[in-house]
């Protein structure tokens, strides 16, 4: 209902008649001078006395109208709203408790549309309630509180919840409506609703989750307060206010997305505020489950206490906010906050107070002023960098109280003090020569703990950022010397190759990107906050093995020939060595020529990217000149042509490893082909981890082998074979190709 119509509540004078289980009807007449009244149906009954509580229900309902009646089980009382007259409905007298609010009551042949309900307040019997589709009903403050036996809820869109107006700027929403049905499991809320009023929900202790309306745009104080049993829940997009601890003591709260629309936060009563985007008063106090909260940007400010003994373990804070009091107290499990670069230029008293797993704080460059105690008790903070544009310190910042932190890095020039105490930090560095250090100076008492900062100093580990180098092995393609992980979105990287020691070349805006085998050295700067912070790393990529390969041969006497290799990947020169026995023990003087079996073996040098290398010894077979060929048949029958068979080449189409220790080949299918055999290996002579794998179906064109190890790289060649009256036909082995398994 619009907080601001204008009603005409003008009661009607017309009669109760309420039927209580298990008695007889009490009437009450409009004077109880009257001689008797008139019951629905024309009946007239003599004048019967009520107990006080039913005089009360009588002369009085929350929404102004002072008489009553009954129809259908319902005790209703009617109103103007406008030029329109309606029903609203008090309690109940039926028999069924699956309870449905009709769209219209039917009264002395009249339809008349229900408007509201109240007074089911602590009703035992309840167990379901449900508004007819299409009706357009208010529920009144406290209407169904503390229904014990109450365990689903549905309303359709027409729902609303009643206001009551106390001033022309201040409209309150009837609230409790639901508070205390520990029994509600299931609720349905219909897309027309666009606010929950204060409490609605509290101490419904057995709601597990809720799905909020689509076009929500508010819910006010403790609205889901004390749902211990609610683990999930979906705030739309288009919510703008809600309201204090919205969530306090929801213990089984896992994981919550606060999206960017929302404006307000905190809400004492339902006005028109600023734009102005926060968190206030313990939002998700006490939710003890709640591990993961999504803040959109847009919001501003994340207020006091707001998630006060949850179970975070890392949170980001949007670019839009812009200060934070008391916003992670008491966060035990809490390990690290990012605090993006925008906004936020004071953190203030308490923050990260009692954060005992605090291991990282990157506090932004745009923040000027720190609070008082904003790490106390952080026992696992080790270091903590203060940017340069920090400006002010408030009231008696021992914001190390309670910590093990062991070093203090100030980088502003100076800062305003009032009482600031370094308890537990065992060196503090401020930048030598400047106001910050002459004022500590006098400030802590032990001078081996104060220490002039230099710029090789600033090592990039002080952010939090790890520099991991590349340690590999010569493949002919290109790989980073290093990469850097933890640093900030933006953030600017130059690079240094050293040679002993030395800056040469240009400064580069990236890490290099090399191709050659050898012993690397590189340094990795890093602009935050307006200082460099710079490491040196070593990057090694060694030489790798080639692929040098003989296979056997047959030449004739007096022939030129000579030895080629079946594959070689490297760079150096190949020399061949021959020899007379198959153990590679007794060499030839040189290269052999007269007839007879020999054994050659090839070696290549060490080179720039490769390691020398020998190969295999391969069998050399020298003939003599006379030796008459092989005839395999001097008198060749006449062949059956079914036996002329021939198996075409198979062509791979890709080889790739789609998930880890897998491999998968796929071909051009082989016409007639009754089959493919399929070799792997772990190098190309398939002589290391050679596995055969038989595809027996010739219209199958993919296999995906499992198992493999990873990293590895893996060679395949595959062949058809056709199976004709019982024997069998090969074709030619395809091209190899190979790949790298994840």
């Amino acid at each position: 209902m619009e907080s601001n119509r204008k009603e005409n509540r003008t009661p009607n004078k017309v009669h109760l008649k309420r039927m209580a289980k298990g008695s007889v009807s009490i009437l009450l007449a409009v004077s109880l001078a009257s001689p008797g009244v008139m019951v629905m149906g024309g009946s007239r009954q003599p004048p019967i006395s009520l107990s006080p509580a039913k005089v009360l229900a009588a002369e009085g309902n929350a929404d102004g109208t002072t008489h009553s009646k009954t129809t259908t089980d319902f005790i209703y009382a009617t109103y103007t709203d406008g030029d329109k007259e309606k029903a609203h409905i008090t309690d109940y007298n039926g028999t069924d408790w699956n309870l449905t609010i009709p769209k219209t009551l039917t009264v002395e042949g009249k339809e008349i549309p229900v408007g509201r309900i109240s007074g089911f307040s602590k009703n035992k019997n309840i167990t379901s309630l449900t508004i007819e589709d299409g009706a357009t009903v208010e529920i009144g403050e406290k209407a169904f509180q503390g229904c014990p036996n109450l365990k689903t809820v549905s309303l359709p869109s027409g729902t609303t919840f009643g206001v009551r107006k106390q001033s022309e700027s201040s409209i309150i929403h009837n609230g409790y409506n639901f508070e205390g049905c520990k029994s509600l499991t299931e609720l349905t809320l219909g897309d027309g609703i666009t606010i929950l009023p204060e409490h609605v929900f509290e101490n419904c202790t057995s709601l597990k989750s809720v799905r909020l309306p689509s076009k929500l745009n508010c819910f006010e104080n403790s609205a889901f307060a004390g749902c211990t049993s609610l683990t999930t829940l979906e705030i739309p997009e288009g919510v703008e206010e809600m309201g204090r601890a919205a969530f306090e003591g929801c213990i089984s709260l896992t994981q919550v997305t606060i999206p960017s629309s929302i404006k307000r936060w905190c809400i004492t009563e339902h006005l028109e505020y600023s734009n102005h985007a926060q968190f206030q008063n313990s939002a998700f106090n006490n939710c003890t489950s709640l591990e993961q909260i999504n803040l959109s940007e847009g919001l501003t400010a994340i207020g006091n206490w707001a998630f006060d003994n949850t179970a975070l373990t890392t949170v980001t804070v949007p670019s839009t906010v812009t200060k934070l009091d008391y916003t992670f107290y008491n966060c035990k499990k809490l390990e690290e906050v990012i605090l993006q670069e925008g906004s936020l230029t004071e953190i203030g008293t308490n923050v990260f107070a009692n954060c005992e797993a605090l291991k990282n704080v990157k506090i932004p460059s745009t923040v000027t002023t720190l609070g008082e105690a904003p790490f106390l008790n952080c026992k696992a903070l080790k270091t903590l960098i203060l940017p340069p544009d920090l400006k002010i310190f408030k009231g008696n910042t021992y914001f190390d109280e309670g910590c093990t932190l062991g070093k203090v890095y100030i980088l502003a020039e100076e800062i305003e003090v009032a009482n600031v105490s370094y308890t537990s930090a065992s060196k503090v560095y401020c930048l030598a020569d400047s106001e910050t250090y002459k004022l500590y100076s006098t400030k802590i008492s032990d001078s081996q703990r104060l220490i002039p900062l230099t710029p090789d100093m600033l090592s990039i580990d002080l952010l939090g950022v790890t520099a991991e180098t590349y340690q590999g092995i010569y493949d002919g393609k290109a790989h980073p010397l290093a990469t850097l992980t933890g640093q900030r979105e933006g953030e600017k990287i130059s690079c240094r190759m050293l040679e002993d020691g030395n800056e040469t070349g240009e400064a580069l805006s990236a890490i290099p990107e090399i191709t050659q085998s050898g012993t690397y050295e590189l340094k990795i700067v890093i602009n935050r906050s307006g200082a460099e912070y710079w490491k040196t790393v070593t990057a090694k990529i060694e030489k790798s093995t080639p692929i040098l390969l003989l296979e056997d041969m047959t030449v004739k006497e007096g022939e030129n020939w000579t030895v080629n290799p079946k594959e070689y990947n490297g760079e150096s020169k190949i020399a061949y060595t021959y020899y007379e026995d198959e153990k590679l023990e007794r060499k030839c003087s040189g290269k052999p020529t007269a007839p007879g079996t020999y054994y050659v073996q090839a070696s290549a040098e060490e080179s720039a990217n490769y390691v020398s290398v020998k190969s295999n010894g391969a069998k050399l077979e020298i003939l003599k000149k006379d030796t008459p060929p092989v005839i395999e048949n001097p008198n060749p029958q006449p062949q059956d042509p079914s036996q002329k068979v021939t198996v075409k080449k198979v062509k791979i189409k890709k080889v790739t490893s789609p998930k880890k220790k897998t491999l998968e080949v796929r071909w051009n299918k082989v016409s007639k082909a009754t089959g493919y055999v399929i070799w792997i290996g772990q190098n190309k002579k398939f002589t290391k981890g050679k596995k055969t794998y038989t595809v027996k179906s010739g219209k199958t064109a993919k296999k995906i082998i499992r198992k493999l190890k990873r990293k590895k790289k893996y060679f395949v060649k595959i062949r058809a074979y056709r199976v004709v009256k019982g024997k069998k036909y090969q074709g030619a082995f395809s091209s190899v190709k190979s790949v790298k398994i994840k």
